[in-house]
């Protein structure tokens, strides 16, 4: 958890979608380096992440494009069709781009997509400012 204050657990949680320890540590870093602090569950693959969305309340999305058992992409625009989280903004970070990958974040309402090299912390925090 980083959150400095457990009455942030009510406002809603950020799940980050992410197989490799690596990635999931610089990200962590550059979201505690953007100065955001607030729950923070991490799933590293599509039927973990399903697990968590349907046990927590998420407030906010990052997704890893290629994981173990399917694209990021694919679980946002799941998650698109139901009303529940078309209000839940989502980011897909991502090294790797697949064919249509693009047409399929605009469809799902994804807020940003961008590359593991531009999660840094000043974008870190106009994303998550929102």
């Amino acid at each position: 958890m980083y959150a400095r204050d457990l009455s942030v657990w009510d406002r809603g949680i950020c799940l980050l979608v992410e197989d490799s320890g690596f990635d999931q540590k610089m990200m962590i870093r550059a979201i505690c380096k953007a100065g955001i602090y607030f729950p923070l569950l991490i799933a590293d693959s599509i039927a973990s992440a399903r697990e968590l969305l349907a046990e927590n309340r998420i407030r906010f999305l990052l997704l890893d494009n290629l994981l173990p058992d399917g694209l990021g992409v694919d679980l946002a625009l799941e998650l698109a069709a139901l009303e529940a989280y078309q209000s839940v903004p989502m980011a897909l970070i991502t090294d790797w781009q697949s064919p249509g990958m693009y047409q399929k974040a605009r469809r799902a309402g994804i807020r940003e997509v961008m590359g593991k090299a531009d999660f840094v912390p000043t974008r870190v925090k106009r994303l998550m400012a929102h």
